[in-house]
């Protein structure tokens, strides 16, 4: 069984969440990023920090916004 994954990294939100971390948290994401098995392929479009148990509307809109963008762009390149 092949268990090579692709992970992309969509624009730059992703990045400058991540680097924003500490080195304990950007730990936490690789492995989390390592956890799915099901798939091939991963795309990262953005993070935040999850402060209580709802999620923000405003970052479900900013993702649901990158999603969108992604799949524009990637009908482009066909």
């Amino acid at each position: 069984m092949d268990k090579v994954r692709r992970v992309i990294v969509y624009g730059d939100e992703f990045w400058e969440f991540y680097y924003k971390q500490t080195q304990k948290v950007q730990e936490r994401i690789n492995w989390t990023i390592g956890f799915f098995d099901k798939g091939k392929l991963i795309i990262l479009l953005n993070g935040f920090q999850k402060k209580t148990q709802k999620t923000p509307s405003n970052e479900i809109a900013k993702a649901e916004k990158l999603k969108k963008q992604y799949y524009e762009d990637k009908g482009k390149e066909k």
